[in-house]
Protein backbone atom coordinates (compact mmCIF):
# COMPACT_ATOMS: atom_id res chain seq x y z
CA UNK A 1 0.00 0.00 0.00
CA UNK A 2 1.33 3.42 -1.03
CA UNK A 3 0.68 6.47 1.12
CA UNK A 4 0.07 9.64 -0.88
CA UNK A 5 0.25 13.33 0.06
CA UNK A 6 -0.53 16.38 -2.09
CA UNK A 7 -0.28 19.99 -0.91
CA UNK A 8 -0.38 23.43 -2.51
CA UNK A 9 2.21 25.36 -0.48
CA UNK A 10 1.34 28.83 -1.83
CA UNK A 11 4.65 30.09 -3.20
CA UNK A 12 2.59 32.36 -5.45
CA UNK A 13 5.07 35.21 -5.20
CA UNK A 14 7.87 33.05 -6.60
CA UNK A 15 10.26 36.01 -6.95
CA UNK A 16 10.39 36.12 -3.15
CA UNK A 17 9.68 32.45 -2.45
CA UNK A 18 9.85 31.46 1.20
CA UNK A 19 9.12 27.92 2.38
CA UNK A 20 8.36 28.06 6.12
CA UNK A 21 10.30 25.56 8.23
CA UNK A 22 7.15 23.82 9.44
CA UNK A 23 6.23 22.67 5.92
CA UNK A 24 8.89 19.94 5.76
CA UNK A 25 8.05 18.79 9.27
CA UNK A 26 4.39 18.54 8.40
CA UNK A 27 5.13 16.44 5.32
CA UNK A 28 7.24 13.85 7.12
CA UNK A 29 4.93 13.67 10.14
CA UNK A 30 3.50 10.14 10.31
CA UNK A 31 -0.14 9.66 9.38
CA UNK A 32 -1.60 6.40 10.63
CA UNK A 33 1.60 4.42 11.07
CA UNK A 34 4.01 5.93 8.53
CA UNK A 35 5.09 8.99 6.59
CA UNK A 36 3.90 9.32 2.96
CA UNK A 37 5.66 7.37 0.23
CA UNK A 38 4.78 9.89 -2.48
CA UNK A 39 4.69 13.66 -1.89
CA UNK A 40 3.36 16.06 -4.53
CA UNK A 41 3.65 19.82 -3.99
CA UNK A 42 2.09 22.49 -6.17
CA UNK A 43 2.85 26.22 -6.21
CA UNK A 44 6.37 25.19 -5.26
CA UNK A 45 9.44 27.39 -5.74
CA UNK A 46 13.02 27.27 -4.55
CA UNK A 47 13.81 30.29 -2.43
CA UNK A 48 14.32 31.16 1.22
CA UNK A 49 13.95 27.99 3.26
CA UNK A 50 14.75 25.68 0.34
CA UNK A 51 18.04 24.46 1.82
CA UNK A 52 16.38 23.46 5.09
CA UNK A 53 13.37 21.97 3.29
CA UNK A 54 15.39 19.65 1.06
CA UNK A 55 17.77 18.75 3.90
CA UNK A 56 14.87 17.59 6.08
CA UNK A 57 13.25 15.53 3.33
CA UNK A 58 16.51 14.00 2.12
CA UNK A 59 17.44 13.24 5.73
CA UNK A 60 14.21 11.29 6.04
CA UNK A 61 14.82 9.15 2.97
CA UNK A 62 13.20 11.14 0.18
CA UNK A 63 14.53 11.77 -3.32
CA UNK A 64 13.32 15.07 -4.76
CA UNK A 65 12.34 15.94 -8.33
CA UNK A 66 11.17 19.38 -9.44
CA UNK A 67 10.92 21.81 -12.31
CA UNK A 68 14.41 22.89 -13.35
CA UNK A 69 13.36 26.47 -14.11
CA UNK A 70 14.29 28.61 -11.10
CA UNK A 71 12.50 31.65 -12.51
CA UNK A 72 8.97 30.54 -11.76
CA UNK A 73 6.88 28.47 -9.42
CA UNK A 74 6.07 24.92 -10.39
CA UNK A 75 5.61 21.46 -8.90
CA UNK A 76 7.68 18.95 -6.95
CA UNK A 77 7.59 15.20 -6.39
CA UNK A 78 9.36 13.49 -3.49
CA UNK A 79 9.63 9.70 -3.40
CA UNK A 80 10.52 7.91 -0.18
CA UNK A 81 13.23 5.31 -0.56
CA UNK A 82 12.25 1.75 0.36
CA UNK A 83 12.89 -1.80 -0.75
CA UNK A 84 9.42 -1.86 -2.36
CA UNK A 85 9.47 1.53 -4.09
CA UNK A 86 12.08 2.80 -6.55
CA UNK A 87 12.24 5.41 -9.30
CA UNK A 88 13.02 3.90 -12.70
CA UNK A 89 12.88 6.94 -15.01
CA UNK A 90 14.14 10.45 -15.40
CA UNK A 91 11.73 13.22 -14.43
CA UNK A 92 9.72 14.58 -17.35
CA UNK A 93 8.49 18.19 -17.27
CA UNK A 94 7.05 18.45 -20.78
CA UNK A 95 3.96 16.90 -22.30
CA UNK A 96 4.95 17.41 -25.93
CA UNK A 97 2.29 20.08 -26.40
CA UNK A 98 2.51 23.84 -26.69
CA UNK A 99 3.62 24.91 -23.17
CA UNK A 100 1.10 27.76 -23.22
CA UNK A 101 -1.68 25.16 -23.42
CA UNK A 102 -0.39 22.97 -20.61
CA UNK A 103 -0.65 22.93 -16.81
CA UNK A 104 2.32 22.71 -14.49
CA UNK A 105 3.49 19.14 -14.92
CA UNK A 106 6.03 16.67 -13.58
CA UNK A 107 6.03 12.93 -14.31
CA UNK A 108 7.99 9.97 -13.00
CA UNK A 109 7.84 6.24 -13.50
CA UNK A 110 8.38 4.17 -10.37
CA UNK A 111 8.17 0.50 -9.55
CA UNK A 112 6.19 -0.53 -6.51
CA UNK A 113 6.71 -4.17 -5.61
CA UNK A 114 8.15 -4.52 -9.15
CA UNK A 115 4.94 -3.16 -10.73
CA UNK A 116 5.45 -0.10 -13.01
CA UNK A 117 3.47 2.97 -11.98
CA UNK A 118 3.36 6.45 -13.51
CA UNK A 119 3.09 9.32 -11.04
CA UNK A 120 2.16 12.83 -12.16
CA UNK A 121 2.06 16.05 -10.16
CA UNK A 122 0.13 18.86 -11.84
CA UNK A 123 -1.60 22.20 -11.38
CA UNK A 124 -4.11 23.79 -13.74
CA UNK A 125 -2.99 27.40 -14.17
CA UNK A 126 -5.37 30.29 -13.63
CA UNK A 127 -5.73 33.92 -14.64
CA UNK A 128 -8.76 36.03 -13.79
CA UNK A 129 -12.17 34.62 -12.98
CA UNK A 130 -13.52 35.10 -16.51
CA UNK A 131 -15.06 33.00 -19.26
CA UNK A 132 -11.77 33.10 -21.15
CA UNK A 133 -9.86 31.97 -18.09
CA UNK A 134 -12.05 28.91 -17.58
CA UNK A 135 -11.87 28.05 -21.27
CA UNK A 136 -8.07 28.04 -20.94
CA UNK A 137 -8.33 25.80 -17.88
CA UNK A 138 -10.35 23.32 -19.94
CA UNK A 139 -7.70 23.40 -22.69
CA UNK A 140 -5.05 22.56 -20.08
CA UNK A 141 -7.17 19.65 -18.85
CA UNK A 142 -7.54 18.36 -22.42
CA UNK A 143 -3.77 18.57 -22.93
CA UNK A 144 -3.20 16.62 -19.73
CA UNK A 145 -5.69 13.90 -20.60
CA UNK A 146 -4.35 13.58 -24.15
CA UNK A 147 -0.91 12.96 -22.67
CA UNK A 148 -2.02 9.98 -20.57
CA UNK A 149 -1.23 6.45 -21.66
CA UNK A 150 -4.42 4.42 -21.46
CA UNK A 151 -3.83 0.99 -19.96
CA UNK A 152 -0.85 2.11 -17.89
CA UNK A 153 -1.21 2.24 -14.11
CA UNK A 154 -1.16 5.93 -13.26
CA UNK A 155 -1.76 8.27 -10.32
CA UNK A 156 -2.15 12.03 -10.72
CA UNK A 157 -2.00 14.36 -7.72
CA UNK A 158 -2.61 18.07 -7.90
CA UNK A 159 -4.53 21.30 -7.75
CA UNK A 160 -7.05 21.28 -10.59
CA UNK A 161 -8.54 24.73 -9.93
CA UNK A 162 -12.06 23.61 -10.79
CA UNK A 163 -13.67 26.10 -8.37
CA UNK A 164 -16.92 25.59 -6.47
CA UNK A 165 -18.71 22.30 -7.10
CA UNK A 166 -22.38 22.83 -7.96
CA UNK A 167 -24.96 20.07 -7.66
CA UNK A 168 -24.33 16.55 -6.42
CA UNK A 169 -20.67 15.61 -6.73
CA UNK A 170 -21.37 12.09 -7.96
CA UNK A 171 -23.58 13.17 -10.88
CA UNK A 172 -22.52 13.38 -14.50
CA UNK A 173 -22.10 16.86 -15.92
CA UNK A 174 -25.18 16.49 -18.12
CA UNK A 175 -27.32 16.11 -14.99
CA UNK A 176 -26.03 19.28 -13.31
CA UNK A 177 -25.07 21.50 -16.27
CA UNK A 178 -27.90 23.95 -15.52
CA UNK A 179 -26.25 24.66 -12.15
CA UNK A 180 -23.26 26.12 -14.03
CA UNK A 181 -25.14 27.85 -16.83
CA UNK A 182 -24.39 31.56 -17.13
CA UNK A 183 -21.31 31.32 -14.94
CA UNK A 184 -17.65 31.19 -15.98
CA UNK A 185 -17.49 27.66 -14.58
CA UNK A 186 -19.81 26.38 -17.30
CA UNK A 187 -16.64 26.17 -19.42
CA UNK A 188 -14.62 24.18 -16.87
CA UNK A 189 -15.72 22.63 -13.59
CA UNK A 190 -15.44 19.60 -11.33
CA UNK A 191 -18.12 17.60 -13.15
CA UNK A 192 -16.44 18.16 -16.51
CA UNK A 193 -13.13 17.13 -14.96
CA UNK A 194 -14.67 13.96 -13.60
CA UNK A 195 -16.46 13.04 -16.82
CA UNK A 196 -13.41 13.64 -19.05
CA UNK A 197 -11.21 11.39 -16.91
CA UNK A 198 -13.92 8.73 -16.76
CA UNK A 199 -13.91 8.58 -20.58
CA UNK A 200 -10.29 7.38 -20.58
CA UNK A 201 -10.58 4.94 -17.67
CA UNK A 202 -9.59 7.19 -14.77
CA UNK A 203 -11.46 8.09 -11.59
CA UNK A 204 -11.32 11.35 -9.65
CA UNK A 205 -10.97 10.84 -5.90
CA UNK A 206 -12.09 13.74 -3.70
CA UNK A 207 -12.85 13.84 0.03
CA UNK A 208 -16.59 13.56 0.58
CA UNK A 209 -18.86 15.70 2.70
CA UNK A 210 -18.67 19.29 3.89
CA UNK A 211 -14.95 19.77 3.73
CA UNK A 212 -12.71 21.94 1.57
CA UNK A 213 -9.17 22.35 0.32
CA UNK A 214 -9.24 26.12 -0.25
CA UNK A 215 -11.23 29.25 0.46
CA UNK A 216 -13.53 27.76 3.07
CA UNK A 217 -15.78 25.97 0.58
CA UNK A 218 -13.89 24.85 -2.54
CA UNK A 219 -12.45 21.41 -3.35
CA UNK A 220 -9.66 22.08 -5.85
CA UNK A 221 -7.21 19.34 -4.85
CA UNK A 222 -7.76 15.79 -6.05
CA UNK A 223 -6.09 12.45 -6.58
CA UNK A 224 -6.92 10.84 -9.91
CA UNK A 225 -6.04 7.26 -10.74
CA UNK A 226 -6.46 4.76 -13.53
CA UNK A 227 -9.23 2.28 -12.82
CA UNK A 228 -6.72 -0.48 -12.05
CA UNK A 229 -5.38 1.46 -9.03
CA UNK A 230 -7.49 1.39 -5.88
CA UNK A 231 -7.55 4.66 -3.93
CA UNK A 232 -8.95 4.87 -0.40
CA UNK A 233 -8.86 6.94 2.80
CA UNK A 234 -9.04 10.21 0.85
CA UNK A 235 -8.98 13.13 3.28
CA UNK A 236 -8.28 16.85 3.58
CA UNK A 237 -6.46 17.98 6.70
CA UNK A 238 -5.96 21.45 8.19
CA UNK A 239 -4.09 20.20 11.21
CA UNK A 240 -1.02 22.23 10.25
CA UNK A 241 -2.75 25.43 11.40
CA UNK A 242 -3.28 24.07 14.91
CA UNK A 243 -1.06 25.82 17.46
CA UNK A 244 0.67 27.63 14.57
CA UNK A 245 0.95 31.37 15.32
CA UNK A 246 1.01 32.16 11.60
CA UNK A 247 -2.62 31.04 11.41
CA UNK A 248 -3.85 32.65 14.61
CA UNK A 249 -7.65 32.78 14.82
CA UNK A 250 -8.16 31.39 11.29
CA UNK A 251 -11.14 29.17 10.60
CA UNK A 252 -10.40 27.23 7.38
CA UNK A 253 -14.07 26.33 7.03
CA UNK A 254 -15.19 29.97 6.98
CA UNK A 255 -14.57 31.78 3.70
CA UNK A 256 -14.45 35.28 5.20
CA UNK A 257 -12.04 34.24 7.94
CA UNK A 258 -9.79 32.51 5.46
CA UNK A 259 -9.81 35.35 2.90
CA UNK A 260 -9.04 37.95 5.58
CA UNK A 261 -5.98 35.94 6.55
CA UNK A 262 -4.90 35.16 2.99
CA UNK A 263 -4.94 38.76 1.72
CA UNK A 264 -2.34 39.94 4.22
CA UNK A 265 0.94 40.47 2.36
CA UNK A 266 3.05 38.68 4.95
CA UNK A 267 1.02 35.49 4.44
CA UNK A 268 2.33 34.84 0.94
CA UNK A 269 4.44 31.70 1.16
CA UNK A 270 2.38 30.11 3.93
CA UNK A 271 0.28 27.18 2.69
CA UNK A 272 -3.34 28.15 2.08
CA UNK A 273 -4.65 24.76 0.93
CA UNK A 274 -5.51 21.73 3.00
CA UNK A 275 -3.19 18.74 2.88
CA UNK A 276 -4.71 15.95 0.78
CA UNK A 277 -3.83 12.38 1.75
CA UNK A 278 -4.88 8.95 0.54
CA UNK A 279 -3.66 5.39 0.17
CA UNK A 280 -3.22 3.44 -3.06
CA UNK A 281 -3.23 -0.29 -3.75
CA UNK A 282 -1.45 -1.20 -6.98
Amino acid sequence: MLRLLEWNINQRNWKNANIPDFVAGEIIKPRSDASPDVVALTEFARGIGWDNFQAVLKGNGYTLFYNPNTNEKGVLLAIKDSKYLKVVSEASVEMGSDPSLCPHFLQLTVEYAEVPLTIICTRILIEKESNGDYKKRKIQLDSLINHLTVGQKTILLGDFNNSYIRGQENEEYSRVSNEYKGKATEFYNYHMLKDEFNKVGFKVHTPKGKTNSWGGYIKNDHIIASDDVKISSVEYSWRFIENNPNYYNVNPNDSKSWENWRTKKDRIGYPDHAILTATAEI
